[in-house]
């Protein structure tokens, strides 16, 4: 028997990368003097540079570098290698400038760099996070909604959106009182998670499979055994799950009883 099934859409709020992104921008260029003063207490000399820069840089560099290989200037793999090693140990100067050159004149380049990057912060987070957390002052999400919806909160059903459609029943609590925190926490994470690596796969069908049991096996964890309910899995009796249907992603949230 179903007590609850309710199907969220996932879409993007209007308006919100831009207004994101402005927000996103001002926080950081908020804290520019901050950063910089990060930034040398991090790297204060060159010994500083050397062990945290300077050798990590010289190891990923060395992995791309075949021993063998021999340049058309006839110059060894390993005399590239100990090339790059030996420019970076005198770097540190360059660096020191460059960091001050960024946070001159009120971090002018810094902030100028800042607004410049607006633009793919609003397509990232727009391809991917947005679509599931949605925004804290205008719509929720399917996540966090999802999330309330599980834990039986009332206020789930003022939170609906235009693409959502209650099928049966309401808000549903299906954990004991004490693990409310913990359910939402765990299943707002997970929902995210699962939501972009659906995305990133292209909703390849598999994908979706693993990460709706991958879901309902959390899930399954905070359920109150005295409810009777018909455990978790993907496409089962009760379920959370990523859907696909007519080219569109959804969340569909099914609880059935016994």
């Amino acid at each position: 028997m179903i007590v609850s099934h309710v199907k969220l859409s996932v879409s993007l709020p209007a308006n919100a990368p831009e207004e994101m992104a402005e927000e996103w921008a001002k926080q950081l260029k908020d804290k520019a003097e901050r950063i910089q003063s990060g930034i040398d207490q991090r790297i204060p000399d060159d010994v500083h540079f050397q062990s945290g820069l300077a050798e990590p840089a010289h190891k990923k560099f060395r992995e791309y570098v075949k021993p063998t290989f021999v340049s058309r200037a006839g110059v060894s793999g390993q005399g590239i290698v100990n090339g790059h090693l030996a420019n970076l140990g005198r770097s540190f100067q360059k660096y020191r400038d460059g960091v001050a050159a960024a946070f001159a004149n009120g971090a002018e380049w810094f902030k100028a760099r800042v607004d410049a990057s607006k633009t793919a912060f609003k397509e990232g987070v727009a391809a991917r996070t947005l679509l599931f957390t949605g925004t804290k002052r205008g719509e929720r999400g399917p996540a966090p909604i999802a999330a309330l919806w599980l834990t039986g909160d009332p206020i789930t059903l003022r939170l609906l959106r235009a693409g959502d459609t209650v099928i049966e029943g309401g808000p549903y609590l299906i954990c004991p009182e004490t693990k409310k925190p913990g359910l939402k926490a765990m299943l707002n994470q997970r929902l995210i998670q699962a939501g972009i690596e659906i995305i990133k796969s292209g909703m390849d069908a598999a994908v979706i499979t693993a990460q709706n049991q991958l879901t309902a096996e959390q899930v399954q964890g905070f359920v109150d055994p005295t409810l009777d309910l018909i455990p978790f899995s993907a496409a089962g009796d009760s379920h959370v799950d990523y859907i696909v249907q007519d080219g569109n992603l959804y969340l569909d949230i099914q609880v059935s009883k016994m």
